[in-house]
């Protein structure tokens, strides 16, 4: 989906434009979230990861201008912690029964 954007919205140079504004850490640790979680909380956890993601940039861009997002560095971060309270016993991230309540 993001492609098809890029192609409308830069006709020319849609290709460079991807690779100069996605990192590749971005791409590579998608497959990992994927594993990790079962569907409703992936999609539980990417949103919070994005939303955190985007607070974060935000905070950062009122103190400095042209920064770019770390966007699979924050990702890496909530995902640790997901990992933690996963072995603490505070949530279980391959099962979706709490959705069920």
């Amino acid at each position: 989906m993001l492609f098809i954007y890029y192609l409308f919205r830069y006709k020319t140079g849609a290709f460079h434009k991807i690779r100069s504004s996605i990192g590749s850490g971005d791409v590579l640790i998608i497959p990992l979230f994927i594993f990790s979680f079962s569907p409703f909380n992936f999609i539980v956890f990417y949103m919070i990861s994005l939303i955190l993601s985007l607070i974060f940039s935000l905070t950062i861009n009122f103190f400095r201008k042209n920064t770019t997002i770390p966007l699979a560095g924050i990702q890496a971060i909530v995902l640790a912690a997901c990992h933690i309270f996963h072995i603490t016993g505070f949530i279980n991230m391959q099962n979706d029964i709490y959705t069920l309540l």
